[in-house]
């Protein structure tokens, strides 16, 4: 109603208001809104009004995103990506995150489908790192190109969509790559971006990361935390023995911090053991694998004793995986593995080898790449060389399961190994490494998530691993830039520490 005394000018004024809140249809939110204060009585009457009004507002989108060249702690360079959005139509910074370095191999700048510039043995299947080896700069390592083709294609290709789907971010990135290995853009490149859309979007809902991609895919909320694993030793090639090396698990805990504090003072007694026999020092891989040459087996056995007897540890309580590495061990003109110099087997052989070094060494709880890919579907006796021992946990895993080659892993015949180790660098993006880890558990093939060598103090990959509900974590030693990781873990899990 309007005044009865009322200039022209006015009521026109106030006609095209009336004109103008009829077709906004506001009239009637904002009566449901005040009925609804009325009703409730909340505390905070200005928080409940701006709730019920973000409610009806435009949803978030992205708008662009922004790639930097950052150091990760092996102070080479990797890339950052920062997301920006609208949010209530007003343009904000909503999240940034790194590519973790280390675990992908590296192409040329701009070379297209060249070969790599450097090949590292990390799967054949997984995208390819973009480094500027071209450039002298950061010796040949430098992250520019990929950080520069974030805002120069990544950006325009997830613009305008919503940070919290992420599937349709992730399908988007991978596709602004036509390479097979994503050589173009980098797989570094598109990695940062995925992981930098997942926290934006857990940003945006007011959830921790875990969260946040558990409601994503429909998860359960997780009640079951993983275990960790570490890397123990790594065997060096200067001696005799040709194995890769040695992880350490923990037994049966109250906790995932337990577990951490167990497989952490092993860890230290297996060193103190080392050095009484490398006086010059034990060096350590950058994962923080002890570095040390054996001529025999029975000397990384006895290692593994000493430093359960130095810790006050039981067999119960801690336990090793021996990966075998058993390609690099075959000979192809003998057609046998040598296990050390000399020391040849037939794949039948050394299954029963496994099997005699369960029984004498109750500590002993798996085995990774026990034998060549081609024999794994067909060893039979394998399964029955560890079958007595499976009680106790004693399992087989396989060192890449990257989504190219869960064909193989998963066969519809039933699962060849009893675990997969899983880098999200190798799957390229959250959303398939969620694929990855939800395809092999469904399997029954127990998901081993591994951290890459070099991180930069993000603990994204932790809840990741969480909310896919993994069965161990390799996070490496508990050590410097990744103990976040573990922290992170921890305090998911409510930790007593």
């Amino acid at each position: 109603r309007f005044p009865s005394k009322m200039s022209g000018a006015s009521l026109k004024d106030k006609m095209a208001a009336q004109s103008f809140l009829a077709g906004t249809g506001i009239v009637p939110k904002l009566e449901a809104i005040l009925n609804s204060l009325c009703k409730t009585n909340p505390a905070d009457i200005n928080a409940f009004m701006a709730r019920s009004f973000e409610a009806d507002a435009a949803p978030p989108k992205l708008t662009k995103l922004v790639g930097s060249e950052v150091l990760h702690a092996g102070g080479q360079p990797t890339v950052r990506v920062t997301v920006h959005g609208e949010v209530l139509a007003r343009p904000c910074v909503l999240a940034t995150e790194d590519a973790p370095a280390g675990a992908c191999q590296i192409v040329q700048a701009g070379s297209g489908e060249s070969e790599p510039f450097e090949c590292r043995p990390v799967g054949s299947y997984q995208p390819l790192e973009l480094l500027d080896v071209e450039s002298q700069r950061m010796q040949r390592r430098g992250a520019l190109g990929a950080a520069e083709n974030v805002g120069l294609q990544l950006s325009a290709a997830v613009k305008g969509l919503s940070p919290s789907d992420q599937s349709a971010v992730d399908e988007k990135l991978w596709g602004a790559d036509p390479s097979e290995r994503k050589v173009q853009v980098g797989g570094n490149a598109i990695l940062a971006a995925s992981l930098a859309v997942a926290r934006a979007g857990a940003s945006i809902t007011r959830r921790s990361l875990q969260d946040h991609v558990q409601a994503v895919y429909g998860l359960p909320a997780a009640t079951k935390m993983p275990v960790p694993v570490i890397p123990l030793i790594s065997v060096a090639r200067v001696g005799k023995l040709r194995v890769r090396g040695l992880l350490a698990v923990p037994g049966q805990q109250h906790s995932f911090s337990a577990g951490v504090r167990t497989v952490t003072a092993f860890y230290a007694a297996v060193r103190d053991a080392l050095a009484k026999k490398q006086p010059l020092g034990v060096p350590t891989t950058p994962s923080g694998a002890l570095i040390a040459s054996f001529d025999k087996l029975e000397g990384l056995w006895d290692i593994v004793h000493e430093g359960i007897l130095g810790a006050g540890l039981t067999p119960a309580d801690i336990g090793v995986l021996l990966d075998c590495g058993a390609s690099q061990l075959f000979d192809e003109g003998k057609q046998k593995y040598e296990i050390a110099v000399g020391q040849l087997r037939t794949k039948d052989e050394l299954a029963h080898d496994y099997g005699d070094w369960c029984k004498s060494r109750p500590w002993l709880r798996g085995f990774g790449d026990p034998l060549r890919p081609e024999d794994l579907h067909a060893a039979n006796n394998l399964a029955k060389a560890l079958a007595p021992y499976t009680d106790r946990g004693v399992f087989t895993f396989a060192s890449d399961a990257c989504e190219s080659s869960l064909a193989a892993i998963t066969a519809a015949e039933g699962p060849v190994v009893g675990a997969a180790v899983v880098k999200i660098a190798q799957t390229g993006t959250v959303s398939r490494f969620m694929h990855t880890a939800a395809t092999m558990r469904a399997a029954g093939v127990a998901v081993i998530a591994t951290a890459s060598d070099f991180e930069t103090g993000s603990s994204a990959f932790a809840d990741l691993c969480v909310a896919a509900g993994v069965d161990y974590v390799n996070f490496g030693v508990v050590a410097r830039e990744r103990v976040a990781l573990y922290n992170r873990i921890a305090e998911i899990a409510g930790s007593d520490s």
